[in-house]
């Protein structure tokens, strides 16, 4: 966990806009979860010292198309992803660390765009859901309800509106890193 906020803290000194640091931090986790093959080949390429970041722009675009937020040519894109590879993603670790950044790190300014990882894991527990029930959250911001979603391990449809575009975007890709399907939220 400490690493994950280590790279964020990381990316945010190279990005004015933080949505777009969570991005980042969202992509390359999401990356190493479900294809960290592809990290291995870009790491085994810099130990060459071949350059890997347009290798690692062509798998982020095909992975995430149109959400595809592209780091700062000026970071060392090699310690970030060597520093992910060596963390375990879990869809805890995921809430926790969104919870950390938005909640806990008031630097960021960033608790009016989610809803406490406590909040929403009450609000989970009030609805008491059951497999295929269809959840609309009217205002999903970031998406944080979504990762308590997660949790119960029960198969569900999802779906949203939210007005601020870099907030769907967002809560697209913690969906993205969820393995769960971002269809029916719409800005």
């Amino acid at each position: 966990m400490q690493k994950m906020l280590i790279v964020f803290d990381y990316l945010k000194r190279y990005h004015s806009d933080i949505f777009d640091a969570i991005a980042i931090l969202l992509e390359i986790i999401t990356l190493k979860r479900y294809s960290s093959n592809h990290i291995l080949d870009l790491l085994n390429k810099a130990e060459k010292r071949k350059p890997i970041k347009q290798d690692f722009d062509c798998i982020m675009t095909d992975l995430f198309g149109d959400l595809y937020t592209a780091p700062n040519s000026n970071i060392n894109l090699i310690k970030i992803l060597k520093a992910i590879n060596e963390v375990e993603i879990t869809d805890e670790k995921i809430e926790i660390l969104i919870n950390t950044i938005t909640q806990k790190k008031t630097i960021n300014k960033l608790y009016s765009y989610s809803t406490p990882m406590e909040i929403n894991r009450l609000i989970i527990g009030i609805l008491d859901i059951k497999d295929n029930d269809e959840i609309y959250n009217p205002c999903y911001g970031i998406g944080s309800l979504f990762l308590a979603l997660s949790q119960t391990k029960k198969k569900f449809s999802i779906y949203g509106e939210e007005l601020d575009s870099s907030l769907d975007r967002i809560a697209k890709l913690i969906l993205k890193s969820l393995d769960m399907k971002t269809d029916n939220l719409y800005v």
